[in-house]
């Protein structure tokens, strides 16, 4: 089975801590999602397409890490990720999947 992450965020901006965390978790998975998120409870110093794009061009030396655009939070959204990605990595930590 192929291990993935997904890792969620505002990235406003996406930060070397930011970049730090993904580079580790491209290490240990075989795949990492970066979810820019929409959230509409924010106040962005970004938009949320120059954040998208931030994203892309920073992590684009990562091989197994895509950047994806993702409304949340809604709790169908998290349940999808959830069921979809074993591994989330949430404020700074990666976690395992504990449902199986």
């Amino acid at each position: 089975m192929k291990i993935k992450a997904i890792y969620p965020g505002t990235f406003d901006p996406i930060t070397a801590g930011h970049e730090d965390l993904v580079k580790r978790a491209s290490n240990i998975f075989e795949s990492v999602i970066v979810a820019v998120a929409y959230n509409t409870q924010k106040n962005t110093l970004f938009s949320y397409d120059e954040r998208y794009d931030m994203c892309r061009k920073v992590l684009s030396k990562y091989k197994n890490v895509d950047v994806i655009k993702i409304i949340l939070p809604t709790i169908t959204d998290l349940v999808v990720a959830a069921v979809t990605y074993p591994v989330v990595i949430s404020n700074g930590e990666i976690g395992a999947d504990r449902t199986s």
